[in-house]
C-alpha cells in the first residue's frame, strides 16, 4: 500500500518573487542621463519647459500636445533621425513625450516614444530603462530583459541591479538559460551586490531549466539564511527537489532534521510521513502520522490514510475509531468494508453487521450484500446467511460463483441437501469456482451414501 498524502511539499506552487521594474521619469537637465546629444537647442528647450509645467501638473495630455505639435513642425523640414538644429527631434523630446504616456499607463505609444529617443541616441540610458519597463507592462518580457541589458551596457558605472532585472526579465519570458547566463555574470562581476532575493531568482531559473541538482547548494543557503515565510517555503522547496531528484535519503534526513529543529511544526511531520511512505516503510510513516496528528487536526483525506495504515499493521481498534468517523460524514463501500475488517479484527461480527445492514437498507449492493452474509456464516446464523448468498447471486449474475458457493455450504449447515446441491452445482459453472463447487459435490456424494 501506498498512499500518498496531500502534501504541501508535493503541491506548493513556486512564485517568483516579482522585481521592482525602475520607472525613470527624468528631466531635460538631470546629469544622470545626459546623453552625447545633450545640448538641447533653444527651440526645443522652450518646448520642453512647457511640456513641464503641465507634467508638474498632472496634465499630461497638455504636454502630449505641446511636444507633438514642435516635432511635427520638424518632420516637414528634416529627416526624423536627426536632430537639426531646432532640436525638433531631440531625444529628450521623445523621452519626455513617452513618460507622460507612461504615466497615462498607455504603453504602446510609450513603447514607440522610447524606441524613437533610441533610434537618434542609442547611448540614452534613462530611454532603455523606460522602454524596459514598458515592454514589462506589455508583457513582452523577453525585449524588456533585451532592454535591460542596454541599459546596464550603457550606463557608467554599470548598474548590477539594471544586469538583474535583465536576468529576472529572462526567467519571466521563460528563456532559462539565458536567465542563467545573466545571473552568472551578476554574481561574478558584481558578488558585492548579490542579495538573496537576487539568489532566490536564480535558484528559480536553475529549477525551469530542468537544472534542479545544480541548484540544491543554492536552496540550502536560501533554506538557511532566509526568514519568516520565505525561510519556510525554501525548506519546503529543497525537500521537494530532493524528492523530484530521487535523492531520497537526504529528503528524510533533511526531514527529519527540521521536526527536531521545530519539532512544532506539524508541516515537517507530514513530510516525513510522505517520504516513509514512499520508501514503504509503514510503521515509520505511522509514527510521524499520529505526532502529526497531535499538532493538527486530520482532514478526511489524512483520517483515512491514518486508518488504512493501523489496519495494515495490525491496530484494529485505532483503525476502526477513524473508519466510524470517515462512515459517519460521507459513507462509501470502500470504508465501510474496511471498517467490518477491523471490527472483525476484535471480535465484534455482531456490531459490523448491524452497521451493514443499517448502510444496506437504502441501497441495493452486491459486495456488501456478500459481506452480510459472510458475517451472519461467521455469526453461524446459516439460514439467513444463506438467503443472503442467493441474494448477492442474483445481484452479481455471470460472477455469482463464490456467492452460490457459499449458499451451498450454508444450506449444508441448515441440513439443506438438495437446497445444498443446487447451488454447488450453480457455482461449478464459474471457472474460478468449479473445483470447490465439484469437491463439494463429492463431499455431499459421500455423506450421502454413510
Amino acid at each position: 500500500m501506498r498512499r500518498k498524502l496531500n502534501l504541501t511539499v508535493k503541491d506548493m506552487t513556486f512564485f517568483l518573487i516579482p522585481a521592482v521594474f525602475l520607472l525613470v521619469v527624468t528631466l531635460y537637465n538631470a546629469p544622470l542621463y545626459a546623453s552625447p546629444s545633450d545640448n538641447i537647442p533653444a527651440a526645443a528647450m522652450i518646448a520642453l519647459d512647457k511640456a513641464k509645467k503641465h507634467i508638474d501638473k498632472k496634465e499630461y495630455d497638455s504636454a502630449i500636445e505641446i511636444l507633438q505639435s514642435f516635432e511635427a513642425r520638424g518632420n516637414r523640414i528634416q529627416d526624423s533621425k536627426k536632430i537639426g538644429p531646432k532640436g525638433y527631434h531631440h531625444p529628450m523630446v521623445y523621452f519626455f513625450m513617452g513618460n507622460c504616456f507612461l504615466m497615462k499607463n498607455d504603453f504602446s505609444p510609450a513603447q514607440k516614444c522610447y524606441s524613437r529617443a533610441i533610434e537618434v541616441d542609442p547611448d540614452f540610458t534613462g530611454a532603455w530603462l523606460n522602454l524596459a519597463r514598458v515592454y514589462y507592462e506589455l508583457k513582452n518580457f523577453e525585449k524588456s530583459a533585451q532592454s535591460f541589458m542596454k541599459a546596464y551596457e550603457k550606463s557608467a558605472p554599470q548598474n548590477p541591479e539594471h544586469l538583474y532585472f535583465c536576468g529576472v526579465g529572462y526567467l519571466m519570458a521563460e528563456k532559462y538559460e539565458e536567465a542563467i547566463t545573466v545571473f552568472l555574470t551578476l554574481f561574478k562581476d558584481h558578488p558585492e551586490a548579490v542579495t538573496l532575493r537576487w539568489k532566490e531568482n536564480y535558484a528559480r531559473a536553475l529549477i525551469d531549466a530542468d537544472r534542479s541538482k545544480e541548484a540544491l547548494p543554492l536552496i540550502l543557503e536560501l533554506a538557511e539564511k532566509s526568514e519568516g515565510e520565505t525561510k519556510t517555503r525554501w525548506r519546503e522547496m529543497l525537500i521537494h527537489q530532493y524528492l523530484r531528484l530521487d535523492m531520497n535519503d537526504e529528503a528524510l534526513a533533511y526531514a527529519v532534521s527540521l521536526t527536531r529543529i521545530d519539532c512544532t511544526d506539524s508541516k515537517w511531520w507530514k513530510a516525513v510521513v510522505h517520504i516513509q511512505l514512499s520508501r514503504g516503510h509503514y510503521r515509520e510513516a505511522l509514527s510521524a502520522l499520529t505526532i502529526y496528528g497531535y499538532l493538527s487536526p486530520f482532514t478526511m483525506e489524512e483520517k483515512r490514510l491514518y486508518a488504512d495504515l493501523n489496519l495494515q499493521l495490525d491496530i484494529p481498534s485505532k483503525a476502526s475509531e477513524q473508519y466510524k468517523e470517515i462512515i459517519a460524514g460521507s459513507p462509501d463501500d470502500k470504508t465501510l468494508k474496511n471498517l467490518v475488517t477491523a471490527y472483525r479484527k476484535q471480535d465484534r461480527c455482531r456490531e459490523a453487521l448491524d452497521l451493514v445492514s443499517e448502510y444496506l437498507t437504502d441501497r441495493e449492493n452486491a459486495d456488501i450484500m456478500m459481506l452480510k452474509a459472510d458475517l451472519l456464516y461467521s455469526l453461524k446464523n446459516y439460514p439467513e446467511a444463506r438467503e443472503a448468498y442467493q441474494l448477492a447471486a442474483k445481484m452479481k449474475k455471470q460472477k455469482a460463483g463464490r456467492a452460490w458457493l457459499m449458499a451451498g455450504y450454508a444450506a449444508w449447515q441448515c441440513k439443506d441437501i438438495n437446497g445444498s446441491r443446487s447451488a454447488f452445482e450453480m457455482a461449478s459453472r464459474d471457472s474460478s469456482n468449479r473445483n470447490a463447487a465439484v469437491s463439494a459435490l463429492k463431499e455431499l456424494d459421500k455423506a450421502g451414501r454413510q
